[in-house]
C-alpha cells in the first residue's frame, strides 16, 4: 500500500510547469500503485474532465484542484463539492482576465498574461475548497 498521496501534480495544462497529458498522468500513478491522485494545474481547470475519466478507469480517486497566484505567492486549493468546485472556477476565471468590474473600468486587460487573485478575492468566495 502506498502512503503518499500526490496532491500537486501538473500536466500539459500547467503551461511552462507541467508536460504531459492528464491521461498519461493518470496511467504512470496507476501504474506506481496509486489510489488517490490530485490535479492542480496552474489557473487552469481545462484538464480534469480527462484526468477524472481516467482516474475513473484505473480506479483512482480523482482529487480535483487549481494551484493560483495568490497575492504574488503560489496556493493550491483542493475542492471539497460542487459548490467549491463553482467557487474555484470563479477564482480561475477572476484569476486569468480579471472582474466583471475590471473590465468595466478597463483594468483587467493589465491583468491578462498574469493570472493572480488576492486573499480578499478568495475569501469573497467563503466556498468549500480547501487552499
Amino acid at each position: 500500500m502506498l502512503g503518499y498521496v500526490e496532491l500537486r501534480a501538473h500536466s500539459a495544462f500547467s503551461f511552462g510547469s507541467g508536460a504531459v497529458t492528464p491521461e498519461a498522468l493518470v496511467q504512470r500513478a496507476a501504474e506506481m500503485g496509486y489510489t488517490v491522485l490530485g490535479l492542480t494545474d496552474t489557473a487552469d481547470l481545462g484538464g480534469i474532465v480527462r484526468f477524472a475519466l481516467e482516474a475513473q478507469r484505473h480506479g483512482i480517486q480523482p482529487v480535483i484542484g487549481a494551484e493560483l497566484c495568490v497575492d504574488g505567492r503560489p496556493a493550491a486549493f483542493l475542492v471539497r463539492n460542487q459548490e467549491g468546485y463553482r467557487n474555484l472556477a470563479g477564482l480561475v476565471t477572476e484569476a486569468r482576465v480579471g472582474s466583471w468590474q475590471g473590465w468595466e473600468q478597463g483594468h483587467a486587460a493589465a491583468q491578462r498574461g498574469r493570472p493572480g487573485v488576492t486573499w480578499a478575492q478568495v475569501a469573497a468566495r467563503n466556498g468549500d475548497f480547501m487552499p
